[in-house]
């Protein structure tokens, strides 16, 4: 009995493999989310995709989830997203 708990220290104690390096570039949302002025839509940065991913909002007091509705291409690492209209991004 003193064996096999000495034998199951032993393996635990053994030094785990590091993980593979693996640098990450992304840079950090500034203003990830916006919702239109009008409410109806929700705009969202996919940095790592570069896009923004565009959602179709449910009627105020709705329970359902936003709708996906869309990607746009944004150019590399897409940082923030603002509705300058209901249908205008930046």
């Amino acid at each position: 009995l003193h064996t096999a708990v000495l034998l199951l220290g032993l393996q635990s104690a053994a030094p785990a493999t590091p993980p593979p390096q693996f640098p990450n570039w992304e840079t950090c949302p500034v203003h990830g989310l916006d919702l239109s002025p009008d409410g109806a839509t929700l705009a969202a940065v996919n940095t790592a995709d570069a896009r923004v991913e565009i959602f179709e909002m449910a009627p105020l007091g709705s329970s359902a989830p936003p709708r996906h509705r869309g990607s746009v291409p944004a150019g590399l690492e897409p940082a923030s997203v603002r509705f300058r209209t209901a249908r205008e991004l930046w």
